[in-house]
């Protein structure tokens, strides 16, 4: 690893540890380095990833959806073109904010990301760096409530209630 991809791998390291929100360190030959932690700071935190892949000037954050099976028994009990547009709703608000994104639809999942491009010496702004982790949060937190109104009636309330993730509120 370069001087420039260590200092980099500092700094990340360091916002998510002044934060609290490290969880632990990623180790892939594809990156240089990478971390996982969990967003927003609480108990009911999503699993989120940042990784900066080898030879490149940016890195990469990242969450996972894997839907439950609550959830996937109640999107099945939809007719398939409620199922379908489901998935089109979800594809064309991550268009609309900008995202990259991933959706493998026969096995209920979804990847949402966002790249930040390093300035020359291998920094990047906290503030950057929060602000692109808020917006794949954010995302991922929308596509709940899409879920929400296209299987209300379909998943109890205690149902929802369970959902890991399901409460976003930074103050719970």
């Amino acid at each position: 690893m370069s001087v420039k991809e260590n200092f980099t791998k500092r700094i990340i390291r360091k916002y998510l540890s002044d934060e609290e929100l490290l969880t632990k360190e990623v180790s892939d030959t594809r990156f240089e380095f990478g971390f996982q932690f969990g967003y927003p700071p609480s108990s009911k935190a999503y699993p989120m990833s940042v990784v900066k892949p080898k030879g490149k000037d940016f890195v990469v954050i990242s969450i996972g959806i894997q839907m439950s099976k609550q959830m996937i028994d109640a999107l099945n009990s939809l007719k398939d073109k409620k199922k379908q547009d489901f998935f089109t709703d979800l594809k064309k608000f991550f268009i609309l904010k900008n995202v990259f994104f991933g959706i493998d639809a026969q096995n209920f999942r979804y990847e949402i990301s966002e790249q930040i491009f390093l300035k020359e010496n291998g920094s990047v702004s906290k503030n950057s760096f929060f602000k692109a982790i808020k917006i794949i949060f954010n995302c991922a937190a929308f596509s709940n409530i899409i879920f929400e109104q296209y299987c209300s009636g379909k998943i109890t309330t205690e149902g929802f209630s369970n959902l890991e993730g399901k409460d976003f509120s930074l103050y719970t």
